[in-house]
This record gives C-alpha cells, structure tokens and sequence, in this order.
C-alpha cells in the first residue's frame, strides 16, 4: 500500500493512518487516532487506514462500502481491528491474516514454508468463518492438525466444502472480498445489543 495511495480528506468515509492530525479521534475512534500519531512521530507502524463512526454505522445496517486503498499484491497479509472512543472496551475481536487465500499460498510459501503457510491458512478459514458467519470452529472438525503439506490441503479442502456447506456461498479468496464481509460483521457486531450494554 503506497502512502499516496491513502485517502487524507478528514471528512471522507476512509482516511489513512498517515494523514497526522486530521485523523480525529471523535471521528476515527481512539486507537486509530493513537495509530495515526505514533506514524507522525516516525515509528514503524504499518500502513492502513480507518474507517469512519457514520461509515461503520452505513456498513453495519447495509449500506455501501467505501473505496478503499489498494491492498497490496498476493501474500500481503491485513489486521481488522475495532476503533473505539476513550471507552475502556475495545470492541469486538480483531481478524487477522485478512488476504490469506489460495493466490497468496505461493508468497507466504516463499517466507514461512509451504506447511506454515497452509496451517495460517487453515486458521484463517476457522476464524472467517466464526467471525463473519459465526460458525462455531468444531463444526469443522475436532482433533490433531496434520503437520505436513499433503495433509494440510486434505485438511483445507474438507473445510472450504464445510463452509460453502454451512455458509450458502463459497469461502472468498479475492482480499478486498473477505474485508468487506469481515468489516460489515464487526459493524453489524458493534451495533449488537451485547455491544452496546459493554459500551455504556
């Protein structure tokens, strides 16, 4: 993701963590805005950007997602995470390794090894799944994981089949697809009557 590539106007729906002090905390939310000041200071915080209150409530009830950054080439791996005010909750659980799917199996081969880069994969199925579909993880099985490369796409396999199963649709492989449907359940889950109980 190139910096230049991030939207700065303060009142758009999406602002990168590099636009300083127009990223504001009562639009933006606190962590982000922590985000936004620790890259103004010169510290190695990865690039990203942030999605506005109004544009997680639009989200969150249906609306459109905004335009986002380009999100990089295969194997370039992504974090969700939830942005509250000063409120002590954080909101719900992040999800990480946003951007695993099968075009990025090659590239995170290359880093961690074919059989890491498989078992991330296998628990990023686990978590998408719960997070976005709510689907508990034994509904995909319970026992010892395979620890080698052959096993582990048996293993992934099995589960994609047990997702589209359970899920009505295919689990999504394009990156920009699976922050979509994972920013629109953290949106719908932050407007949840658990949520808003924690929050008050």
């Amino acid at each position: 993701m190139k910096a230049q590539e991030i939207i700065r106007d303060p009142n758009e729906a999406v602002i990168g963590l590099d636009a300083g002090d127009a990223l504001r905390d009562a639009v933006f939310g606190r962590r982000a805005w922590k985000l936004a000041q620790l890259t103004a200071l010169g510290l190695p915080v990865p690039a990203g950007f942030a999605l506005s209150f109004g544009c997680v409530r639009e989200i969150g009830a249906g609306g459109a997602m905004p335009a986002l950054p380009d999100l990089g080439p295969p194997g370039r791996l992504h974090a969700l995470r939830s942005s509250p005010g000063a409120r002590a909750w954080s909101g719900p659980d992040a999800l990480l390794d946003i951007g695993i799917g099968e075009a990025a199996i090659g590239a995170l081969t290359e880093r961690l090894g074919e059989a890491a880069a498989l078992d991330r994969y296998r628990r990023f199925i686990a978590a998408f799944a719960h997070a976005v579909h709510g689907l508990d993880p034994e509904v995909f099985g319970s026992g010892r994981e395979p620890g080698d490369a052959a096993g582990l796409r048996v293993r992934i396999a099995d589960m994609l089949d047990v997702f589209a199963s359970r899920c009505g649709t295919a689990f999504p492989q394009a990156p920009k697809d699976q922050l979509e449907a994972a920013a629109r359940a953290l949106a719908r889950a932050w407007q949840g009557a658990t949520a808003r109980i924690l929050r008050e």
